[in-house]
């Protein structure tokens, strides 16, 4: 999908990301947009304000290259402006 600002966001749309997606997990891939993302939109911002961006992450956990998203994530939280949160998704009563 792509990079939605919040006040775009169709608050009745289908964002079940197991429908219609799939091919596995590319979370690093992700967190790379949404970190480009946020820094097009905090270089646009009043610099006399205190702002901020939010990269919310909902994910099964799996990822197909665990050792460039950790890098990454590293490297993003590097920046204070920048905070990434995680939203886990699973199948309830299943532990995969």
């Amino acid at each position: 999908l792509p990079v939605t600002p919040l006040l775009q966001a169709d608050e009745n749309g289908d964002y079940d990301p197991t429908l219609e997606h799939g091919g596995g997990t590319l979370i690093a891939a992700g967190l790379e947009a949404g970190e480009q993302a946020a820094a097009t939109w905090l270089k646009a911002q009043d610099a006399s304000l205190p702002t901020s961006a939010v990269l919310v992450v909902l994910s099964d956990g799996e990822c197909g290259d665990p050792a460039t998203t950790r890098a990454l994530a590293t490297r993003i939280k590097r920046n204070p402006a920048v905070r990434i949160c995680c939203a886990y998704f699973a199948t309830k009563g299943e532990s995969n």
